[in-house]
């Protein structure tokens, strides 16, 4: 610790910053010596030789040493948070380290009467003390809540984000499905108990979606409109909507088995906004908005669900390896098409932990649920195994593209598996009436409601609940920003 410390101040030491103090310490040696030689004292127990002194710490001056180190230690941790939320500048431990070594060598080696050399400073105990002090408390706490806050994610500034769009299926729909002839629809109670007045939207939880987080967490807006709400303003447009259909797939298949928009039907609606777009602000800003926003897609749960298992059209056609193929190409296409109209940041979210739902634990009873169960999230797995590398081929062959995979299979199971650890109690049912099998209009008016669904990972049999959806977005974020970054 003690030599990396040292090493790291005299890199310092031999660049600019580091010459400053080499010729601090030169050119107040002959005064300070002559100082302490003629018996001058400034509270401090000072051993000298020829040409400097020590301290010894024991002392009030040298108390005062330590206070003036740990003053600049907080001024420059204080200097680079503010660096690093308004001026979006990546932080360097190592150069934070350099420069409490050399500011508070720099403001000390003015104020005594005896000299300090720069050798003699990173010898002693102040250096090591504090620095062992500042990485146990202000970087494992501080940094940690900068870095990791739930309020806002900071994009570089030539790379923020103030557009966000959704495709895909009831995860990210915010309420579509309202306006279109299907029975999957969420716009009764209880559906959105918890959103803005208790009114249920659309949205199939009791507040808001994964999309929803992603776009307060980025400080575009409180939450995403969907665009077939007549209700949505131009200046909604501006900022991004929704345009997923709660039970699409990208099979499309999938989605007309329930009535629902396809992903074809989703780039159609693209189109059309696009167009209202220009009306608004333009060709040239239009562009802008599209290809610097982020593009979320998320649409292959329920054709596991429904295609392969509920209504078994696929299963009679194809092998589990051979349907993740189809759903790879499907979805190939659609990233393709989508490229074609603008977008450069997409986000992926693969197939979740699908196995865990309690739909789907409802299929069967005994043993025979931990084999169903290990099945479904099989499926899950050979469609996520090839997808993840097909992001890479994709991104390298669609240039100035940043498309990521966020592993929503790994973070649902983690939180599934460790529910206790986030403050979960109930993981095996769903909030909503018996908690096994009731969603969309099986979840109603009628059904009975958990008394604190904060402690149910599960809303309804298939969807989270708010409190669930934010710690997946928190989770997601993480891999957002690494790929972005």
């Amino acid at each position: 610790m003690t030599s990396n410390l040292r090493l790291s101040c005299r890199i310092k030491l031999g660049s600019e910053w580091g010459r400053k103090a080499a010729g601090v310490s030169r050119g107040g040696r002959e005064t300070a010596g002559k100082r302490g030689r003629a018996g001058e004292n400034d509270g401090t127990t000072d051993v000298c030789d020829d040409d400097e002194c020590t301290v010894d710490a024991s002392t009030q001056g040298g108390r005062l040493m330590f206070d003036v180190v740990v003053a600049v230690a907080l001024w420059l941790i204080w200097r680079f948070r503010n660096n690093a939320i308004f001026e979006t500048v990546k932080l360097r431990k190592d150069e934070l380290f350099d420069d409490i070594c050399f500011f508070s060598y720099f403001w000390i080696s003015n104020r005594r009467k005896k000299n300090l050399s720069w050798d003699r400073w990173l010898l002693s105990p102040y250096v090591f003390f504090v620095m062992l002090l500042l990485i146990v408390h202000y970087f494992f706490y501080g940094f940690l809540f900068l870095y990791c806050s739930e309020s806002t994610v900071n994009l570089p500034r030539n790379d923020s984000i103030k557009a966000c769009f959704a495709y895909g299926d009831s995860f990210f729909d915010s309420g579509n499905n309202n306006y279109i002839n299907t029975l999957l629809k969420a716009n009764f109670p209880p559906y959105g108990k918890d959103f803005i007045g208790g009114k249920p939207t659309g949205r199939f939880t009791n507040n808001r979606t994964i999309s929803d987080y992603i776009v307060e967490k980025l400080g575009i807006k409180d939450y995403l409109p969907a665009y077939l709400d007549p209700s949505t303003q131009d200046k909604d447009l501006l900022t991004g909507v929704c345009f997923a259909s709660a039970g699409c797939g990208y099979d499309d298949i999938t989605s007309k088995i329930v009535n629902v928009l396809t992903l074809s039907d989703q780039l159609e609606m693209l189109k059309e906004y696009i167009q209202k777009l220009k009306k608004i602000v333009g060709e040239e800003a239009s562009n802008h908005i599209i290809s610097n926003g982020v593009h979320l897609v998320s649409s292959s749960s329920n054709d596991w669900a429904i295609s392969y298992t509920a209504l078994p059209i696929r299963k009679l056609q194809y092998n589990v390896s051979a349907y993740a193929n189809l759903l790879l190409d499907k979805a190939t296409i659609f990233l393709q098409e989508l490229y074609k109209l603008g977008a450069r940041k997409i986000v992926i979210f693969g197939t979740p932990y699908i196995g865990a739902f309690p739909l789907a634990k409802l299929a069967s009873t005994g043993s025979l649920r931990l084999i169903f169960g290990k099945m479904f999230n099989e499926e899950a797995q050979a469609f996520n195994n090839m997808l993840k590398p097909q992001i890479n081929f994709l991104q390298s062959r669609l240039p100035d593209s940043t498309i990521c995979y966020v592993d929503y299979f790994k973070i649902s199971k983690d939180i599934f598996d460790n529910h206790l650890q986030y403050g979960f109690e109930v993981v095996d049912r769903s909030c909503c009436g018996t908690g096994l099998f009731e969603t969309s209009i099986l979840c109603n008016c009628l059904s009975s409601i958990c008394h604190d669904d904060s402690k149910f990972v599960f809303f309804d049999s298939i969807h989270l609940t708010d409190k669930a959806y934010n710690i997946v977005v928190n989770r997601a974020l993480e891999e957002i920003m690494e790929c972005m970054l």
